[in-house]
């Protein structure tokens, strides 16, 4: 050794061996597969936990999509736009049903009547409240009626109690909509 590195070791206290093995080292990683495997269960568990809230929300109606194609009587929901419709989503109905003889497509339909006092008439429709103790009024306390498709009869104004029939769906909107009207008879006027 020379003289120098004497020194440096004297004062260092570092062997010079040392110094190089140091600096030429390589470091190995070593293999750890139980973190990769617990990352990937921790994963799996929180996309089925989402997975089960989704379809646990779905089946209370939490997803606000209740179009019941399989409603009372079977029939697919109608698709429409009618001015001023909030939510197209469609429900059976909670009135008086029967069922009778479609022409148009040579099977069965239900048909929906209840009866209602007249809130307001207008261009187009009626704004009716479902009297006491009929059934659709657990349905909605409201309801907006298209009257395009169908006669209204004269006396029908602001306080005439009418009877409403209809296809049997019902728009989830306030008001609740319906517009598959088929009859409105003036009971009361």
């Amino acid at each position: 050794m020379r003289p120098e590195e004497r020194l440096f070791d004297a004062i260092t206290g570092i062997d010079e061996e040392l110094v190089e093995s140091a600096q030429t080292y390589v470091f190995h990683k070593k293999p750890r597969t139980w973190q990769r495997a617990a990352s990937l269960a921790a994963c799996l568990l929180i996309v089925a936990s989402i997975g089960f809230g989704i379809l646990q929300m779905a089946s209370i109606g939490g997803m606000g999509g209740s179009d019941s194609a399989a409603n009372s009587n079977g029939a697919a929901p109608e698709s429409g736009s009618d001015a001023g419709v909030a939510d197209d989503s469609l429900v059976g109905s909670a009135g008086d049903t029967t069922t009778g003889d479609s022409p148009d497509d040579g099977g069965q339909t239900a048909v929906t009547s209840f009866t209602a006092t007249v809130l307001e008439a207008g261009d187009g429709y009626l704004l009716v409240e479902p009297v006491e103790g009929d059934a659709m009024l657990a349905t909605a306390d409201k309801i907006m009626v298209s009257t395009n498709d169908v006669a209204v009869p004269d006396g029908v104004a602001e306080g005439a109690v009418v009877e409403i029939t209809f296809d049997g769906l019902i728009r989830e909107s306030y008001p609740a909509q319906i517009s598959g009207v088929t009859e409105i008879l003036l009971i009361d006027g």
